[in-house]
């Protein structure tokens, strides 16, 4: 029997509803039975998820009452933008304070940088972790601006004020994708209520780094991918350079680009015309980008070694790690920095990866995942304060909103159990509804919406392969936000069909 093309795509589009859907139910259930398992970096709130899973369902259909009350217009959002935009840092300011661990080591380095002073560069982190060097330029951009008028503790406080501006038009994408997608003005509404609770929220946002700045991303490319005037050529220039720099920010951004080109190719016809006009447009500006982003970071005034890069086998070998159930290790960095040939590490670090495996076999492997996968996706706050000594310093500030805000995002506070219900039981309430896209019929498959589900598999892909850590997901949560209205939307349109038929049935039997 001949296959043709069209039977090839059908093959594609089912295959990856169905791992979408069996990955994300197997996510869910375990989330929900976790009070069963005892994992690494586990929120203990977790333990109550049936509970918290009621209060985030009542909380949705709240919000999908409210969202019938608002009419989408240009000045609607504006205005609903600019409010929450000032709200947030009004709290900002109030209860933000400097970390430590990777953040603090971007934000040193990127004072040195502004300052000229290259004796205080750390070459050696920036060796072993190169990824992070383009964000660290950046920041040292901002404190250069700042230096001799308001001094770097405004630089610092102008980082949030831009992941403020991020995360506020993060909000806005999803509304108008949502609408998009669901061609529903409550349900643009709904999944904006969601950014609301999850990621407006979010305490990440005083945290200048890659999660924060990078959160804008991967819905801004999936945003041009689906706009419905532009052109496609311009669409390809847009989603190169939008890529190649969000690449550059935080790697696993690119897990979007990724599935947008992969199922451009595998579901849709091929015209040669527009795909050679699309390549040499991608060509034309991704060669310009990347080479300019190399001698950013190159010319920066880092002294690099590469010998000293950690490598994908690096990470692989530590997400396989059972102390902490795949997430950071020191006894594995300090292995690996201790092996000084980059060749030599690779070779060790296969060795590790391959002995783990053996040692796990089927089952421990199985059971390795399990407890990694809910590192990954057990956690609403997306690791809040887990990294090193989170709280590194605190500014004295004796107001009432400054106490409130403090003991509501603070680990110590007597309200952060609250921030943390409300948060888990939100997350717990979009892996839910996320599941409501099984519902979507093949005809209402397209393009769109399995770019959604390939992007998300692959982020499951990324986190189940490499280190653990529910930060990870941060950048995607507005992907995943627009996936669970979608969701929604199915399972009601169906109750209601459901609900029409049994009606009818009734009716009928009466006649």
């Amino acid at each position: 029997m001949k296959i043709t093309n069209q039977l090839y795509r059908n093959i594609f589009s089912k295959s990856i509803q169905y791992l979408f859907i069996t990955t994300h139910l197997l996510i869910f259930l375990l989330c929900i039975f976790s009070f069963k398992i005892i994992n690494a970096y586990k929120l203990y709130i977790s333990n109550y998820n049936v509970f918290l899973l009621g209060i985030g369902i009542i909380s949705v259909l709240l919000g999908f009452k409210l969202s019938r009350h608002f009419k989408y217009n240009r000045k609607t959002v504006l205005v609903l933008s600019a409010f929450l935009f000032f709200i947030q840092l009004f709290l900002i300011f109030h209860y933000y304070f400097y970390t430590d661990w990777d953040v603090q080591e971007l934000l040193k380095n990127a004072i040195a940088l502004s300052d000229k002073n290259f004796s205080e560069l750390n070459n050696f982190y920036f060796s072993r972790y190169p990824n992070n060097i383009f964000l660290t330029v950046f920041f040292s951009k901002i404190f250069t601006l700042f230096n001799g008028l308001l001094g770097q503790d405004f630089a610092y406080v102008f980082l949030l004020v831009i992941q403020s501006i991020l995360n506020i038009l993060s909000g806005v994408l999803i509304l108008k994708v949502t609408l998009l997608l669901t061609k529903s003005e409550k349900y643009a509404f709904f999944s904006y209520w969601l950014y609301l609770l999850i990621l407006w929220l979010s305490p990440w946002v005083v945290i200048p780094y890659s999660d924060s700045m990078g959160l804008i991303f991967p819905i801004l490319m999936y945003y041009i991918y689906t706009h419905p005037k532009m052109h496609y050529i311009l669409k390809s220039v847009l989603l190169s350079a939008i890529g190649i720099i969000g690449y550059s920010v935080k790697p696993q951004i690119a897990i979007m680009i990724i599935a947008i080109i992969m199922v451009s190719l595998l579901t849709q016809k091929i015209e040669m015309k527009p795909l050679i006009a699309a390549i040499i447009a991608i060509f034309v500006v991704s060669f310009p980008m990347f080479f300019a982003i190399n001698r950013i970071n190159s010319t920066a005034g880092f002294d690099l070694d590469y010998e000293w890069e950690m490598t994908y086998h690096h990470f692989i070998k530590m997400g396989l790690n059972s102390e902490t159930d795949g997430g950071y290790l020191s006894n594995d960095v300090g292995s690996s920095i201790s092996i000084e040939n980059k060749e030599e590490r690779i070779i060790y670090n296969k060795q590790i990866i391959a002995q783990r495996i053996k040692n796990y076999g089927v089952t421990g492997l199985i059971k390795h995942q399990a407890k990694k996968t809910l590192n990954n996706y057990n956690d609403g706050t997306f690791g809040w304060g887990l990294e090193g000594s989170f709280f590194e310093k605190i500014f004295p500030n004796d107001s009432y909103v400054a106490k409130i805000t403090r003991s509501f995002y603070y680990s110590s506070g007597k309200l952060h159990l609250i921030f943390q219900g409300i948060v888990q039981s939100i997350w717990l309430s979009i892996l839910f509804l996320v599941l409501g896209n099984v519902l979507i019929g093949r005809e209402k498959m397209t393009r769109e919406f399995l770019v959604l589900m390939t992007s998300l598999i692959g982020i499951f892909l990324f986190e189940s392969i490499f280190e653990s850590r529910s930060r990870y997901l941060y950048t995607f949560v507005p992907i995943y936000i627009i996936v669970a209205s979608v969701g929604f939307q199915q399972m009601t349109q169906n109750f209601k069909k459901r609900a029409l038929k049994l009606k009818t049935g009734v009716k009928n039997e009466q006649k």
